[in-house]
């Protein structure tokens, strides 16, 4: 019969077609579905990236928040940056008719002073308190602490640049910190000890609240509030070696 070969090709040519729309079909929906992987996946960094940017704001929010908090701290006790605590003086006698003032000049001044007239011109520019310790004794024997309570910073600072020469001797001049500053010097300077077993590492303290740290490919800065210390990209108004302090500054007992 002649419609058979007919029927046969009529088949043949319907499964092409069903088979050329399942392939199409399946094409579509294969593109569709790479497609929507790749939104996905552009979504996806996208949102990477913003999570990144916000934690990076974050980070920088928590440094503003970190030194804020430290300027605080800092500016609290403006009264004592006109201090000086001096150690190492011997106690005044109390038969004695030597006040605390003429021990400081002829145990202090004599050492970092260039003449008598400077030693006298010093020595108006403060008042002296003394404070003795547990190990003093009433002979005159053991530790006294003498603070030097200047009218003028810029006094109380030329009188401490002048301690340098007091480097071989058992006399220390600092400034006078806050349990609060103590605590960032401390920390700090156990930063500073764990960096010096480093020999290529050379490091200093700043404004007793940063380490500048220098490194054969550059310096790192820090900064402690007492209880952590962060990284930071600057120090304020700190420009060359020469705004370094001179040496360390210990904190005080």
């Amino acid at each position: 019969m002649i419609w058979k070969p007919k029927f046969c090709n009529l088949m043949k040519n319907s499964t092409k077609w069903i088979s050329s729309v399942k392939r199409l079909r399946l094409t579509t929906t294969n593109n569709n579905i790479i497609s929507r992987v790749k939104g996905q996946a552009t979504a996806i960094v996208n949102l990477e990236k913003q999570v990144q940017s916000q934690q990076e704001e974050i980070k920088q929010l928590k440094t503003e928040l970190f030194r804020t908090n430290n300027d605080v701290k800092f500016s609290s006790n403006s009264d004592r940056q006109l201090n000086l605590i001096v150690k190492g003086l011997p106690i005044p006698s109390r038969n004695s008719q030597n006040s605390a003032k003429l021990i400081v000049k002829s145990e202090l001044l004599q050492k970092i002073c260039n003449s008598e007239e400077e030693e006298q011109e010093f020595l108006k520019w403060f008042a002296v308190e003394t404070f003795q310790t547990k190990a003093s004794h009433p002979n005159g024997s053991g530790k006294c602490i003498y603070k030097l309570k200047f009218q003028n910073r810029q006094n109380a600072q030329q009188v401490r640049s002048r301690c340098s020469k007091l480097q071989r001797s058992n006399i220390s001049v600092n400034e006078d910190l806050s349990g609060p500053q103590r605590a960032v010097v401390n920390s700090l300077l156990k930063k500073r000890r764990e960096l010096m077993k480093d020999e290529n590492t050379k490091s200093h303290l700043y404004a007793n609240r940063y380490l500048i740290v220098k490194r054969p490919n550059g310096d790192e800065y820090f900064e402690s509030n007492g209880t952590n210390i962060i990284p930071i990209s600057s120090i304020p108004n700190y420009k060359s070696k020469s705004s370094l302090q001179h040496g360390t500054t210990l904190p005080n007992a």
